[in-house]
């Protein structure tokens, strides 16, 4: 195994610890979890070619697992399209509507994959 591949792995290994010790300290909830798509575009065969879908894939699946398994019977997982949240808006779009609703959020330290994130959790509310 290659030393990103290892980083990787250790990252998934994070990842899911984590949300699994989050699903044990909340005993009820619903769980969303943006359903990994691949575009037909030149980005899309990218991402796809360079293994990122895949890796994408695998913790969506290894996060839904862990959200589904039998201990957790009142856990209910909805998978979240992007059509259905976003659509075909930009990342700067998404700030914009971020900030929109919340005018004092500091978003200068957050990542693409976090402002993602804060949109879908606003989206779930409705005020997206």
């Amino acid at each position: 195994m290659s030393s990103n591949e290892d980083k990787y792995a250790n990252r998934v290994d994070e990842i899911c610890e984590n949300f699994s010790e989050f699903c044990e300290m909340n005993h009820e909830a619903h769980v969303f979890i943006e359903k990994p798509i691949f575009y037909d575009t030149a980005k899309g065969y990218a991402a796809a070619k360079s293994d990122s879908l895949a890796k994408l894939i695998f913790l969506y699946g290894r996060l839904f697992q862990i959200a589904t398994s039998t201990r957790r019977t009142k856990y209910r997982v909805i998978p979240l399209e992007i059509v259905h949240w976003k659509g075909q808006i930009s990342k700067a779009m998404t700030k914009k509507r971020i900030r929109d609703s919340y005018p004092d959020i500091d978003l200068s330290s957050k990542s693409e994959d976090e402002i993602d994130a804060i949109g879908m959790g606003l989206y779930i509310l409705g005020q997206f």
